[in-house]
């Protein structure tokens, strides 16, 4: 399945100009991540960071519900 979206992927980045390195590397760290994440590494990974490997957290019933930004802080300014 992974494969049809890389190639994808490697297309429209060869339509846009990019080096064969650059897609190369693209390819390598997007198979890498691929690996472990459906690799056994992960739950081990997650344990070792002190994060849940299945959030209860109900905002994958309700993803509207969040709160408001945090106001500390001033916001970026936008350049154009």
């Amino acid at each position: 399945m992974w494969r049809s979206y890389v190639e994808e992927w490697d297309r429209s980045l060869r339509a846009a100009n990019r080096p064969h390195t650059t897609r190369y590397n693209y390819e390598l760290a997007v198979t890498q991540l691929s690996d472990f994440l459906g690799g056994p590494d992960l739950p081990e990974f997650l344990e070792k960071m002190d994060m849940p490997a299945d959030d209860d957290s109900d905002a994958s019933h309700d993803p509207t519900d969040v709160g408001p930004r945090s106001t500390s802080g001033s916001a970026p300014s936008r350049v154009e």
